[in-house]
């Protein structure tokens, strides 16, 4: 489990921890919060922003980001 350390509406806390579900931080690229909306794996939301992108970009320095 990942649990924020700042205050969040319990919106924001269950959307944060959904997001923190899909990550992988040992390998960024292999996270599935990276891999399913790049298009690397197939879903059915297709997909949204190519794999090396600023979109990707920024998942991949928010996953990498020291608290």
């Amino acid at each position: 489990g990942c649990t924020p350390t700042f205050p969040l509406t319990q919106e924001w806390a269950d959307d944060y921890r959904a997001a923190a579900e899909q990550m992988n931080c040992a390998n960024v690229r292999s996270s599935r919060l990276l891999a399913l909306p790049s298009g690397l794996q197939t879903h059915g939301g297709g997909k949204l922003f190519e794999p090396t992108g600023p979109e990707a970009d920024i998942i991949i320095g928010w996953v990498n980001a020291v608290p």
